[in-house]
């Protein structure tokens, strides 16, 4: 068993002798002179062979920059649009998302409602004032009723002494 390793490790030596004769890796000056390569600095490079640079003609154009971002976008404020009167919408300007200035319009709905609300109270105002009329006329009436009373109460008073 001994025999057979040393018999494997003896053919390993061999081959990697072999290889290494006729296919070298490293060359003494290859190495050498890629180190002195590496060690040049841009500055040195430019120096020698001078800084390379594109000319050309100066035009306008649009420029189109585009960049991409992930991750979940959080609103600064948000704001529930809620109306004092509800009824079926009629106008709805913009989409969600929207900028929105204090007093824009965005949302429109049916007057019909309204309108007959209007009218009623319209209709309720006229009947009060109708009213108000009445009681005044009431009033006058009383009031003249309480005069010759007076009148009445005073002549007959005199008429029993």
């Amino acid at each position: 068993m001994k025999k057979t390793i040393f018999g494997i490790l003896f053919i390993l030596v061999i081959a990697g002798g072999i290889t290494a004769v006729y296919f070298p890796v490293f060359s003494i000056g290859q190495a050498s002179d890629s180190m002195e390569i590496q060690a040049k600095s841009i500055e040195k490079i430019q120096a020698e062979q001078g800084k390379p640079v594109m000319v050309t003609a100066v035009k306008q154009a649009d420029l189109n920059l585009v960049e991409t971002f992930y991750g979940n976008v959080v609103p600064y404020a948000e704001a529930n649009v809620q109306g004092k009167y509800g009824g079926k919408i009629t106008l709805l300007k913009g989409n969600e998302g929207d900028t929105v200035k204090k007093g824009d319009i965005i949302v429109g709905f049916d007057e019909t409602d309204t309108q007959l609300n209007l009218e009623q109270d319209r209709i309720g105002k006229k009947i009060a004032l109708q009213g108000i009329a009445q009681a005044e006329s009431n009033f006058e009436t009383i009031k003249n009723d309480l005069s010759r009373n007076k009148k009445l109460f005073n002549t007959t008073a005199a008429f029993f002494y």
